[in-house]
């Protein structure tokens, strides 16, 4: 072959793989366009044809199966195309899905936040949890990602949206059951507290009924002393007079025992009224020492009493203020040593004035202040006696008045201060009280009815009035008392309330039903002592309400009347 003849050849072959260049360009160009659906290719085994829609095929249907949301939108939020998943979080068809807003799909107060976090997309990737909704209120909770897709000049966002629901469900669960274990353990701890008191209380009680039997015993064997030496010392009224003192003192300590355990009850229940009236505070200081003055003088313990000179008024009920003011004083004395020293005064603080009751003696522990007050609470149970109940009294009755109560102390052997802070009246004129009218003396020959189903009462209280210069005649019961008033009619009847058979309220009636021009005094003795018994007593009849034991300046006076 000649060289024009190479030459030749070369050119055309050079020629054909320009030709088939230009061909795979154009095809290629094609293709990028969208404008080819398949390739045929000849190779050994013939010609074969490869789709090229199978790849988009597999892409779309991965997307329309897969379980999180897929939706495309435009920048401004209109939906190019959603699968199947988001369909069904928003409940509307894919086919009317398509061209719509995708803000309209989440809550009205959501929108704008959605449309800033579509904005934001646009430049960066976004991650968040919003909720998407649909009609009839589904709503359902995602976790939202996007990223935007640039085509040329257009920018198109691809966002992904998992479901959240099973997740929000089960946190919500693990969150339920924290807050049910964490209420279990507060159970426990509260129980535990529970149990605690009620062990706390408990050990009181037990205490506290073991103190009893030692309070009472203790006045008890002096009167059971005192009667055996007045028997042995029958007819020396000299020789006696000191055993009847110290008898009479120590029932005085046994009435105020039991008073004070019925006051806590009373109190405890709500049962307890107070008579408030205008009272000068220093009046009542005074009524105090003199309650207190046996218990504090003992074993040469000095008393230092401060009072302002102007008036201190308070509203208040006159026994319950003294009341007040002799436990504290007895409290002092019975913890301050022979020879102390015991200081009570007032102090004007503004609107109000403080009560303060202090002594050297022994003192009280700092970590014993909090519950000082509590009932049945002592702090040396086997010094100078006592309930463990006159403080919590204190407590309960200043807290009655508007006041408040608080003990000090720097510990064991340095000595305690109580502090009681009662509000003051305004500055009127204190209205003058009522003064009782003198008691004349000798009592006037009287006919009294004695009635009790206790054999010793009836005779003692037969004896006393005897003694009193009464004609007596005694009853037991209160079918016995209408018998005897039936032939004998009596200017005053005694009687107890709770007898056997016809009781005092019973027979009252029946009494008062014989008898309507009221030719006596009827007047209940008795050791029930609250509201709902007086109460009952008046509506029964009764003109007065007394309680055991009765003092013979109460007898004089009943007879009086």
């Amino acid at each position: 072959m000649t060289a024009e003849m190479k030459k030749e050849t070369l050119r055309r072959e050079n020629e054909e793989l320009r030709h088939r260049l230009a061909e795979a360009e154009d095809a290629l160009l094609a293709i990028q366009a969208g404008q080819v659906d398949a390739i045929v290719v000849d190779g050994a085994a013939g010609a074969q044809i490869f789709s090229l829609s199978g790849a988009e095929t597999v892409y779309r249907l991965t997307v329309e199966t897969m379980a999180e949301a897929a939706i495309n939108v435009a920048a401004d939020g209109t939906i190019v195309f959603c699968n199947a998943r988001f369909s069904a979080f928003v409940a509307t068809s894919t086919e009317r899905l398509l061209g719509r807003d995708i803000a309209g799909f989440v809550p009205p107060e959501d929108r704008d936040a959605f449309r800033a976090l579509l904005r934001r997309c646009c430049t960066q990737p976004v991650k968040q949890r919003i909720v998407f909704c649909g009609p009839g209120g589904v709503r359902t909770p995602v976790l939202l990602s996007g990223n935007a897709l640039s085509q040329g000049d257009s920018v198109s966002l691809c966002l992904v949206a998992a479901d959240l629901t099973e997740l929000e469900s089960a946190a919500y669960q693990i969150e339920h059951l924290r807050e049910r274990h964490v209420r279990l353990q507060q159970e426990i701890v509260d129980r535990e507290w529970a149990e605690e008191t009620l062990r706390l209380a408990d050990r009181r009680k037990s205490e506290f009924l073991a103190t009893l039997a030692h309070e009472l015993r203790n006045p008890l064997a002096p009167i059971r002393t005192g009667l055996d030496l007045i028997r042995a010392l029958r007819g020396d009224a000299a020789a006696c007079e000191r055993p009847l003192q110290i008898m009479d003192r120590q029932l005085t300590h046994l009435v105020r025992l039991v008073d004070d355990l019925l006051d806590v009850s009373r109190i405890s229940r709500g049962k307890i009224d107070l008579r408030k009236e205008r009272l000068d505070l220093a009046e009542i200081v005074e009524a105090a020492l003199e309650i207190s003055e046996s218990g504090i003088g003992r074993d040469d313990r000095r008393l230092s009493v401060s009072l302002p000179s102007r008036p201190l008024p308070v509203e208040g009920d006159r026994v319950r203020l003294v009341q007040i003011i002799s436990n504290l004083l007895n409290n002092a004395a019975k913890f301050t040593d022979e020879g102390g020293r015991i200081e009570l005064g007032l102090v004007p603080c503004g609107e109000r004035v403080e009560i303060r009751v202090s002594d050297d003696g022994q003192g009280i522990p700092r970590e014993r202040l909090s519950d000082l007050f509590e009932i049945f609470s002592q702090i040396d149970t086997g010094r100078g006696g006592g309930l463990g109940i006159g403080l919590t009294l204190v407590r309960s009755l200043v807290a009655m008045h508007g006041g408040t109560v608080c003990a000090d102390s720097e510990g064991l052997g340095r000595g305690a201060t109580f502090t009681v802070s009662l509000p003051l009246c305004a500055d009127v004129a204190q209205q003058p009280m009522p003064r009782e009218a003198p008691q004349a003396d000798p009592v006037p020959r009287r006919r009294v009815l004695v009635v009790d189903d206790n054999p010793d009462v009836a005779e003692s209280l037969h004896l006393l009035l005897t003694v009193l210069d009464a004609e007596v005649r005694v009853a037991h019961d209160g079918a016995d008392a209408i018998s005897v008033c039936a032939e004998w009619t009596p200017t005053h009847i005694l009687m107890d309330l709770g007898m056997p058979g016809m009781d005092g309220y019973e027979a009252a009636r029946r009494l008062r039903a014989d008898h309507p021009d009221g030719a006596f005094r009827l007047v209940a003795i008795s050791g029930w002592g609250q509201d709902e018994h007086r109460q009952k007593a008046r509506e029964a009849g009764f003109d007065r309400h007394l309680i055991k034991p009765v003092a013979v300046a109460e007898l004089k006076a009943i007879l009086l009347e």
